[in-house]
């Protein structure tokens, strides 16, 4: 067997920690590895570092409720996770003039929104719709404009 292939193997051999002590000396081995090699911080590979199969498990640790006998998991994950949250985030203000497409993606699934909202005061008013006149283009399927009152909105 190859050398590249028995890492491979051996990464899903790695014994989940029993004890909160175990657990930050595995999280700290795995950051401590990224550094050597120069690698990015994942998640997915945090997940492997500790034994576990897939990102899900970690969010559901990192939110473990006080009443879980494996509470104890909780703290050290979160701040783990953050590390990771925080490597993605720094990707964004590389100086190295890369895209910081990949960076804004990851970030979506931190939670992270990309959106503009707006925020209107009513003073207690019901809102009603106008609609505006078709476009241009629109024009050919259907000319007609319909107003909408929908203050009104309660059923007879």
């Amino acid at each position: 067997m190859k050398e590249k292939e028995k890492a491979k193997i051996d990464i899903f051999k790695v014994k989940i920690a029993d004890t909160k002590e175990e657990l930050e000396k595995q999280i700290n081995d795995y950051f401590a590895e990224c550094d050597a090699k120069d690698s990015p911080y994942l998640l997915t590979g945090l997940a492997m570092a500790i034994g576990v199969s897939s990102r899900q498990t970690l969010w559901e640790w990192a939110n473990l409720k006080k009443d879980s006998n494996k509470y104890w998991r909780r703290l050290p994950l979160k701040k783990a996770m953050l590390r990771c949250e925080g490597w993605v985030e720094r990707k964004l203000h590389d100086s190295k003039g890369g895209s910081p497409v990949g960076a804004i993606f990851a970030l979506k699934n931190y939670g992270w929104k990309d959106e503009k909202s707006l925020e209107f005061a009513t003073q207690g008013k019901k809102l009603g719709f106008i609609a505006l006149p078709p476009l241009a283009e629109d024009k050919k399927e259907d000319t007609t404009t319909q107003k909408i009152d929908l203050s009104n909105s309660t059923s007879k």
